[in-house]
């Protein structure tokens, strides 16, 4: 049997690639080795599947048009992406493989918290180390800021948010995706679907210590969008555990009571003035985005095809960034058109509807960090958060009666069940 596409060696060979200076080879790295072991029997999830081609349809219908060819190649990596998130969840992989996906992304995580830490100890001199391949590149390519942002380092970096500041970048291409890196370490380690932590108080006690280690990344990585999508997605998997615990209608009082409590404290509280201080130290980046927002807005109401979407991000002269920029929904809305937007939409939905009638914690906490992570950030070839979604719907095509493997990384991989088709159809 071949070894799965996602194994845990291969998450952690990302380590090497960003070494290198390669980090943004990752996915395409990927899709190759997902189309050698694609099979005829895969049956590909429907909604994102539609997300996918109605990107490679606006992608295309926009070529006819001549853009420059660096939106093309960025349009087209990020179509890789989803592709490459189709062909994963397709492959319905079973509960011991997706342990070894789970487990290599908590390792990941680890090895970025270390170099963090390491990269901290010695600052300012680890700070824009050049890697190998910066070193190799022509200028012409490295004038691309998504290719010089893995060749050089961002471990440990100034940064002024009302004060100085040092941020970190981990080993990702910036700091919001190297803090969603140390965020599924976290969530992985305290939902835990997988067996991947011990049983009994040593267990926990070695998850508490991974969980500390990870905090500085996250924390450096000052994004708030992060930590939000972080706080609530454990408190979607705390809620599945409550349910569970107190039956229906013990927690449908609990959340009467809950909600009340929120309303009055909401209501006592003066959340305006919350809210600016809040964005004070980092009000430049609410106007850039919401720069963004508007004017990509503005572009999608004026837009001759508005169900099919422009195909490619226009640069406009004065913006930071590229329109649909900066949020994936709005990404897909602009690139994708209305149609591939609802689509994913609806893919999310559906999962988390899925996980909280199953009582599936982990792949409802999973589904709701990405959702909320993607209000303000882009699907993109730079970081892992797309993985969640595909763990997510991986767990949702087990068969009921799958529970966690006792020793599942490391172990010989069993096929994947017949029941994991129900993964396909939440896609």
């Amino acid at each position: 049997m071949t070894s799965p596409a996602l194994s845990r060696r291969f998450v952690l060979g990302y380590a090497a690639l960003w070494l290198a200076g390669a980090g943004f080879l990752w996915w395409p790295w990927l899709l190759v080795r997902l189309v050698l072991r694609a099979r005829a029997e895969h049956r590909p999830p429907l909604l994102l599947t539609g997300v996918a081609g109605f990107l490679g349809l606006s992608l295309l219908l926009a070529v006819v048009e001549g853009p420059p060819a660096g939106r093309v190649l960025g349009a087209a990596l990020n179509l890789l992406v989803w592709v490459c998130v189709v062909l994963l969840v397709a492959a319905r992989p079973s509960r011991r493989q997706l342990a070894e996906a789970a487990a290599g992304l908590v390792g990941l995580a680890l090895v970025q918290a270390a170099l963090t830490l390491i990269a901290l100890l010695v600052y300012p001199r680890a700070q824009d180390l050049v890697l190998p391949l910066g070193r190799l590149l022509p200028d012409s390519v490295l004038a691309d800021p998504s290719i010089t942002a893995f060749v050089v380092t961002h471990l440990a970096f100034p940064d002024y948010f009302a004060m100085p500041v040092v941020r970190s970048g981990g080993i990702l291409g910036n700091p919001t995706w190297g803090g969603a890196l140390a965020a599924l370490g976290i969530l992985l380690l305290l939902v835990d679907p997988f067996g991947l932590r011990r049983p009994g108080v040593r267990g926990w006690a070695l998850a508490a210590v991974g969980v500390v280690v990870l905090l500085p990344s996250l924390v450096l990585s000052y994004s708030r969008n992060t930590v939000l999508a972080l706080v609530v997605a454990l408190v979607a998997a705390g809620a599945v555990l409550l349910r569970r615990r107190l039956g229906g209608p013990g927690f449908a009082a609990l959340l009467s009571l809950s909600a009340a409590g929120a309303v009055a404290v909401l209501a006592a509280l003066p959340v305006p003035a919350l809210i600016a201080s809040l964005n004070g130290t980092r009000a430049g980046s609410a106007e850039t985005r919401g720069e963004i927002y508007l004017i990509t807005l503005d572009r999608v109401l004026a837009s001759p095809t508005p169900l099919l979407g422009s195909g490619v991000k226009e640069r406009v002269p004065g913006l930071v960034a590229s329109l649909g920029s900066h949020s994936s929904y709005l990404g897909l809305l602009y690139r994708g058109g209305a149609l591939a937007l609802l689509l994913f939409l609806a893919a999310l939905v559906v999962a988390g509807w899925v996980a909280w009638r199953r009582g599936e914690a982990a792949a409802l906490a999973l589904v709701v960090f990405t959702a909320v992570w993607s209000v303000a950030e882009d699907v993109d070839v730079g970081h892992f958060v797309p993985l969640a979604l595909v763990l997510a719907l991986g767990l949702l095509g087990q068969p009921d009666d799958a529970g966690p493997p006792e020793h599942p990384v490391g172990a010989a991989d069993r096929p994947a069940p017949v029941g994991a088709a129900a993964g396909a159809r939440v896609g």
